[in-house]
């Protein structure tokens, strides 16, 4: 019996984002807003800086916010930021939480 359904394919990579053609990205982000934060801020047109802004997402470990790409320079319509908690806290064991890949 074949599927309705097909599993997306996932990768992680090191490229810059500019240069990945997915149908989404999703980005860690730390529970306090990093200096270089602004580019992905731009990217959405200032969706993450409101949702920030309103505490719809904090940055807190496993918090979610997926936004619309506003910017020519992504060849992804969305992104998906995930909380990646206290910048302090980053450790390799939260890297693989997060990517799930313990």
């Amino acid at each position: 019996m074949r599927s309705a359904y097909k599993t997306p394919d996932i990768a992680l990579n090191a490229r810059r984002p500019g240069e990945l053609e997915a149908e989404i990205l999703v980005v860690p982000v730390f529970e306090s807003p990093a200096e270089d934060e602004a580019w992905l801020d731009d990217a959405c047109g200032g969706a993450l800086a409101r949702a920030r802004a309103t505490a719809e997402f904090r940055g807190k470990l496993f918090d979610t916010l997926i936004a619309a790409v506003t910017a020519k320079s992504l060849n992804a319509p969305r992104l998906m930021f995930v909380g990646a908690g206290p910048a302090a806290d980053w450790t390799m064991r939260v890297n693989d939480r997060l990517t799930a890949l313990d």
